[in-house]
């Protein structure tokens, strides 16, 4: 599980660089936004975000489910939950915005929508980061 947990952890890093490109595009000014980059890496945030859940859905939480201590599993069955919301609301977005012309076009409301849920997915790394993962370090 050790080796699953620090799996987890170098893909968090990866999507907060993603996250961080995005939104430090997202701060420029005047009209000088890159939109065609912005949906380059909002594709690829996109798919490391579903192949993170998608492994934790097969390799992390099922495995955690059965296990015999209940606070693991209850801790479990609550971050499994809470992720399957995050997930939904993280495809509506980016089915929103599956174009380039999309983005260039409402730039405002793109951004606006970016932030929550850029933040939405900043604070579920730093949960599972703090309060979930270090349950693993100690077995």
């Amino acid at each position: 599980m050790k080796k699953k947990i620090k799996l987890f952890r170098k893909q968090h890093q990866e999507l907060l660089v993603l996250v961080g490109e995005i939104s430090e595009l997202l701060e420029k000014e005047g009209g000088e936004w890159e939109s065609e980059r912005i949906f380059t890496l909002l594709k690829k945030l996109s798919r490391e975000v579903k192949g993170h859940l998608a492994t934790e859905d097969m390799e992390l939480y099922p495995k955690l489910l059965a296990r015999k201590d209940t606070n693991i599993r209850r801790i479990a069955l609550d971050f499994f939950c809470d992720i399957s919301e995050l997930g939904f609301v993280f495809e509506q977005y980016q089915k929103k915005w599956s174009g380039e012309e999309l983005i260039r076009l409402n730039p405002k409301t793109f951004t606006q929508e970016s932030r929550k849920i850029f933040e939405a997915l900043n604070e579920r790394i730093q949960n599972e980061e703090s309060a979930f993962f270090p349950l693993f370090d100690k077995n």
